[in-house]
């Protein structure tokens, strides 16, 4: 029984450490994605002033 917990609770540690580098996987790509888009739209509003 002993055994049994000790493996689970490593399993939960795993899980939570992978789950813990995923999330920072997504909040790193929306960042990158929100940084493309914000340059990508500021492009756009310039070069719209600039046409008008």
């Amino acid at each position: 029984m002993e055994d049994g917990k000790d493996k689970y609770l490593e399993r939960k540690k795993d899980l939570i450490f992978i789950f813990a580098r995923g999330m920072c996987w997504i909040n790193n790509l929306l960042i990158i994605g929100l940084t493309n888009f914000n340059v990508i739209y500021l492009r756009a509003y310039s070069r719209r002033l600039i046409m008008v």
